[in-house]
């Protein structure tokens, strides 16, 4: 049975993100798209050819959708996640004193898939959570492949 959160709010406080993928998420929220031409269009796509986009089709069209994973992100971070350097954040749907999300029903899908998202646990996606050493997921990962001086925490939930 995989892990479940620990709730230990150790992932929010703060968030750790590649700076380069946030500046990219600001590119992609509904108000940057607001009068872009839809890539779903062939009128659309050489628009988005002829302005420099060259990766695949599939991917602009992803990301362009309103309802599609790419903007509720990119709507998500923008809005919510102030930098404070280094490639850390704050979260302004955290609660510091519960140590719970203020926004967890509505998280986006980068918050919601934390931390193995589509790929499963692994020791590359364990890599990840060297920062956070304590983090529950790792007890998904085998003990050999956890990063050094991990102690998974234990959900409360499992323990009732």
């Amino acid at each position: 049975m995989p892990a479940s959160c620990a709730q230990c709010g150790a992932c929010c406080d703060p968030v750790l993100f590649d700076d380069d993928t946030y500046r990219t998420l600001r590119t992609w929220t509904s108000e940057a798209l607001r009068d872009a031409a839809d890539p779903a269009t062939e009128a659309g796509w050489a628009h988005w050819r002829e302005h420099g986009w060259d990766d695949s089709r599939e991917l602009a069209v992803a990301w362009f959708r309103p309802d599609g994973t790419g903007r509720a992100n990119a709507d998500f971070v923008t809005a919510h996640w102030h930098a404070l350097g280094d490639g850390e954040y704050r979260c302004d749907a955290f609660d510091p004193a519960t140590r719970l999300c203020g926004a967890h029903d509505a998280r986006p899908p980068v918050c919601r898939g934390f931390p193995w998202y589509s790929d499963g646990p692994t020791p590359e996606g364990a890599a990840g959570l060297t920062g956070i050493p304590q983090c529950s997921f790792l007890a998904d990962v085998p003990p050999g492949d956890r990063p050094e001086g991990s102690r998974p925490l234990i959900p409360i939930t499992v323990l009732h």
